[in-house]
This record gives C-alpha cells, sequence and structure tokens, in this order.
C-alpha cells in the first residue's frame, strides 16, 4: 500500500486567528515608512550635494537660457523661411544675408545678454542634406557633470524646421590625456 495514505483523508487545515492579519498589516507599513526616509534622506543629501557644486549652477543657466535662444532662433528660422520663398527654394551663404530685409540688425543673430552673449553658428544645408541636419546653432554652455566629463548644451534649428536641444559629452580619459602624471598611465 505505498503512496495511500493511512485513514483516508488528510488532516483538516489549522483553522486561522483573528488576531494574526493585524502583523501583516503593521509589516507593510513599517517597510513603506522604511522607504520614505531612504527616498527623504537620499533626495535631501542630493540637493545639498549639488547647491553648492559649480556643476549645478552651470546647469541652472544653462537651462535658464534655452527658452530665450530657442525664442531667437525660431525668429532667424523665419527670416529663412522668407528668404528662401523669396530665392526659389536656396538657402543663403551667411546669415548676413538676411539683412535689413527679413532681420532688422545683425543683433538678431546673438542670443543672450551681459557677460556672454553666444553667437549664432549658421551652416547652409546642401542639396544632399537629411531634415535633420542642423542650419543654425547656440551654445549656451557647457555643464560639468563629474570632474572629467562635459556636456556642451546646444539650442539647434533643424533642416525642417524643427527647434531642438543637442547635447554633446566629451569624457577625458585621465590615463591617455597629456598631462596625465605617470602612475594614471601606468598599465
Amino acid at each position: 500500500m505505498a503512496g495511500r495514505m493511512q485513514g483516508g483523508y488528510p488532516p483538516p487545515a489549522p483553522t486561522r486567528r483573528q488576531g494574526n492579519s493585524g502583523l501583516l498589516l503593521w509589516s507593510l507599513i513599517g517597510c513603506g515608512v522604511i522607504a520614505l526616509l531612504v527616498v527623504v534622506i537620499g533626495g535631501v543629501l542630493l540637493s545639498k550635494t549639488l547647491k553648492g557644486s559649480a556643476g549645478a549652477k552651470g546647469m541652472m543657466s544653462v537651462f535658464s537660457a534655452m527658452e530665450p535662444a530657442a525664442k531667437s532662433v525660431q525668429k532667424v528660422g523665419s527670416a529663412l523661411e522668407d528668404y528662401q520663398k523669396d530665392h526659389n527654394g536656396k538657402y543663403p551663404a551667411t546669415l548676413d544675408a538676411l539683412v535689413p530685409k527679413y532681420v532688422s540688425d545683425k543683433s538678431a543673430f546673438i542670443c543672450g545678454e551681459g557677460d556672454s552673449p553666444a553667437p549664432m553658428e549658421y551652416t547652409a544645408p546642401k542639396s544632399g542634406d537629411t531634415d535633420s541636419s542642423v542650419v543654425v546653432r547656440v551654445h549656451l554652455g557647457d555643464v560639468t557633470l563629474v570632474r572629467t566629463q562635459v556636456q556642451r548644451m546646444y539650442v539647434c534649428l533643424l533642416k525642417n524646421g524643427q527647434i531642438v536641444s543637442e547635447q554633446n559629452v566629451r569624457t577625458v580619459i585621465p590615463k591617455y590625456s597629456k598631462g596625465a602624471t605617470e602612475s594614471q598611465r601606468s598599465y
């Protein structure tokens, strides 16, 4: 009679006591409180770290310059469209060709004021360029992410008329860079 149970039926399941359901609830609440504390403490530490850093200040100045630069690029984009309508779809050789008929003066090609005005960089698209080719670009600034990594921030006008932000990241590899100490170059 291998494999058969003695007595025919399995024993009944133990009855559940009413007092144990609160333990699960308090365990879940405790885990939630701990997770919330970890998030809050991490946020406070991160904000204190970024508040005094040059990278955070640079990031804030770059992001605050983004909207005015986009508006300036949009105005130049409209002037380029008007120029193209008058010249059989051709782009001007330089932005100076837009003055004074399409924009009032060359100050339209400068974004920002004060210490660091940013000039617009113009590249007339060629016939084979895609719609995502950059026509006008403004360098908003550089943000230092970590000691060896710099992110260059731009606002760009594409050939298809879209205005986008673009980031280029450059990471210095100290081990191979000029000026690195001998201990950094060891293999």
